[in-house]
């Protein structure tokens, strides 16, 4: 194996809402050898205990929500590192979001906001933006904790978190602070919380843009499991240190 850190896209683990079989044995080698690994995840609706019984439901009972981080995890840590005395937050976002939030010590204030954290959140509507606008208004900076502009759902697609932020900017005109991909932040606070450094993990993503691209610019060594042939292929700009048709290749 290439190292004893690692750093995985849930993107690369899942299809069709089941865990791939090669994904499943690749998590399996991991903890059998006894190798550090964080999955990195950008979804708010779950707890990252909600996360964990996900694996452990397809039969992989030793995954914990310690071995789930998030992009709102991201957030948090960098906002304690930089502006540890300002913690009152306002979110758009669902119950992993509000977990996260909670034990990172932010008081949810619903009148003024040092910040505001904006993730998926499904059963959001007009007065939520209108709320998160008036935070906006009233001083509170923006954090983006998932830029993806679309969502495909059982119901066909839905409005993204990205695109919520897209209209606060336009509405606040205030630009979002990224802890999602395509920001490096998450990669830097997975790697530090997993005590590690960028030359010592290895990242794992399914996205040319959106993930290897970003781990590439934190000098990090890249796997690229190919994840949809929509993607550009042939684009030059973002080189992989390596390309595995499936999680099975990188169990030798």
């Amino acid at each position: 194996m290439l190292s004893d850190v690692w750093l995985i896209c849930e993107s690369c683990l899942w299809v069709d809402g089941r865990l791939r079989e090669d994904a499943a044995a690749f998590l399996k080698k991991l903890h059998a050898e006894g190798v550090s690994f964080a999955i990195l995840t950008e979804e708010s609706i779950r707890t990252r205990t909600d996360h964990a019984a996900m694996y452990i439901d397809q039969g992989l009972p030793f995954i914990s929500h310690d071995d789930i981080y998030t992009s709102v995890m991201a957030a948090a840590d960098r906002i304690m590192e930089m502006a540890a005395r300002h913690r009152n937050a306002g979110y758009i976002g669902g119950k992993g979001m509000l977990e996260t939030l909670r034990d990172a010590g932010f008081a949810l204030d619903t009148d003024k906001a040092d910040w505001l954290f904006i993730g998926y959140e499904r059963e959001a509507e007009m007065n939520d933006f209108n709320y998160a606008l008036r935070l906006l208004k009233g001083g509170a900076q923006l954090i983006s904790t998932d830029s993806r502009p679309l969502r495909e759902t059982k119901n066909g697609p839905a409005v993204g978190a990205g695109a919520v932020v897209k209209m606060l900017e336009s509405a606040s005109g205030k630009k979002a602070a990224e802890t999602g991909f395509p920001s490096p932040f998450m990669i830097k606070g997975a790697v530090n919380y997993l005590g590690s450094t960028m030359d010592h993990a290895v990242f794992v993503g399914s996205d040319l843009q959106r993930e290897i691209r970003c781990a590439n610019e934190a000098g990090m060594t890249t796997v690229y499991v190919p994840g949809s042939l929509d993607e550009d292929l042939f684009e030059e700009s973002v080189r992989p240190s390596y390309v595995v048709a499936d999680l099975y290749g990188l169990l030798k």
